[in-house]
């Protein structure tokens, strides 16, 4: 056999008519396994699909669970209320001081504007209220019921 003829056999195959007829390359195909999701030719792992279900499952619970702001703002909007929890252990809504000074008439010593000064930057010892977490309505509420003492 010669060189030619070995080229011609490795590349090609001769038809029976005389022709020549270039081999087309092998096709591999892909055998599935048993299940699993695919995205494109790509198997995806299994963690990746667990993690995603439990990453939707707590996406929905949290949307579920999760109470909207204004929703708290106005549950928590009751100055007394708040004045008790968070005010009540250092002032007092006498004029007797405890740890702070009592609060009765302190709406004729403070007017409006230095009161929500005071309840927003706090003062001397005093922390201010958004530094006890709470927020800019329930400090106004807080205001409002100090003024009426």
């Amino acid at each position: 056999m010669s060189r030619d003829d070995e080229k011609i056999n490795e590349s090609s195959t001769v038809e029976p008519d005389g022709e020549t007829k270039e081999e087309e390359p092998p096709v591999h195909s892909v055998v599935e396994g048993s299940g699993g999701f695919r995205i494109g030719n790509a198997k995806v792992p299994p963690f990746l699909i667990v993690t995603y279900l439990v990453l939707a499952i707590w996406a929905f619970g949290y949307g579920m669970m999760a109470v909207p702001l204004n929703q708290t703002a106005e549950t928590a909007a009751d100055g007394e209320a708040i004045f008790e929890q968070s005010c009540l252990g250092c002032h007092s809504i006498t004029d007797e001081p405890k740890v702070g000074p009592g609060l009765e008439d302190v709406h004729l010593k403070y007017t409006e504007e230095e009161l929500q000064l005071i309840l927003v930057n706090g003062i001397g010892e005093m922390p201010s209220l958004p530094a006890l977490g709470l927020n800019t309505e329930q400090i106004k509420a807080v205001k409002d019921y100090v003024q009426t003492l």
